[in-house]
């Protein structure tokens, strides 16, 4: 303590320079107070504004997850959506440390690629309550091994799982993981000044805490990115809602249902001489299909027969939009 006391010659010079005007105080607190600038119409504010329709997508798939992993660790483990921000790649990478596990993702239709970022001592957990443990954090971080990343395979999956369930809500996409690294400087998933849409998710358990974070470049949400906003969803929802009402509206409507026993064709000459008690032969008989029109439309097909007096027609198969045969079961 005694080293950081000025001397009485140090008071001395600091009040002269003070008098003197070679120290202005006041400077020095208009810089502390300095006004940062933040640009509104950057391009990260604008991205994440386009794509704010995803929270849905991210709130299914943390509550997807949350399910998977409680089975899969055999205890409770807590997913929830945290953030959503846009970034270059270079920033997300930096802040990564060796090793942390990087599944990089196919998501197609969709073009490009996609990057789930796991931390390593969540990692560790994982697999620690793979082999029967509590997962309990290590207290060192080190490299994983080939048996680890393997195992570690099991929480990816179920990621996958997770996420192409989550994603159907904008645009249903087939995920596969492409590769798997563990050190930062060999995911070159992106260019480092890409801008990336990073979501993280917080997973807690009794014994372990962590985070995982799922990151997709712009340009692969650009051909969707109208689906991804308010208002496409807002319309969506009522059209869904309308949709269901007029389908339950639509099963109270009366249908017009005609049993066609069979055809022939005959000359305009026979039909003017047609008299009481004449046989009109038809093309089929009784082990013939009967076809079943629902307002004139061909529908179905059976067999003719009689229950309980009256007659009746038993439904042997559908017929498809096209007029063909979709299958030979029984409906």
């Amino acid at each position: 303590m005694a080293d950081q006391i000025l001397s009485q010659e140090e008071i001395d010079a600091l009040l002269g320079a003070m008098a003197n005007g070679e120290v202005d105080l006041e400077a020095e607190e208009e810089k502390k107070n300095e006004v940062v600038p933040y640009d509104l119409t950057s391009k990260s504010v604008q991205l994440e504004d386009e794509f704010s329709a995803l929270d849905e997508v991210f709130d299914k798939f943390a509550s997807l997850l949350r399910k998977s992993l409680s089975a899969l660790m055999q205890r409770e483990v807590m997913v929830e959506f945290d953030t959503k921000e846009v970034k270059t790649f270079d920033k997300l990478i930096n802040g990564c440390t060796t090793p942390t596990l990087f599944d990089t993702l196919s998501m197609e239709p969709l073009l490009g690629t996609a990057l789930v970022v796991v931390e390593p001592g969540l990692v560790f957990s994982f697999i620690d309550c793979l082999f029967g443990g509590s997962g309990k954090p290590f207290g060192k971080i080190r490299e994983f091994t080939l048996i680890e990343i393997s195992m570690a395979g099991k929480v990816n999956a179920e990621i996958h799982r997770a996420l192409e369930k989550a994603w159907e809500v904008v645009s249903p996409s087939e995920v596969e993981s492409k590769k798997v690294e563990t050190k930062p400087e060999f995911v070159h998933v992106f260019g480092p000044s890409e801008m990336v849409l990073v979501a993280s998710f917080s997973v807690k358990a009794e014994e372990f805490e962590g985070v995982i974070a799922f990151c997709v470049s712009y340009l692969t949400l650009e051909p969707i990115k109208e689906k991804l906003s308010d208002s496409y969803m807002r319309e969506k929802d009522i059209e869904l809602k309308w949709s269901r009402e007029i389908q339950e509206l639509i099963k109270d409507a009366e249908m017009e249902v005609v049993a066609e026993l069979g055809r022939t064709t005959r000359q305009v000459r026979d039909i003017l001489n047609f008299k009481k008690g004449d046989v009109l032969r038809l093309g089929t008989g009784p082990q013939d299909y009967v076809t079943l029109k629902v307002n004139s439309i061909p529908k179905f097909r059976g067999f003719p027969g009689i229950i309980k007096g009256s007659r009746a027609v038993e439904v042997v198969e559908k017929i498809d939009r096209h007029g063909g045969r979709s299958t030979n079961a029984r409906v």
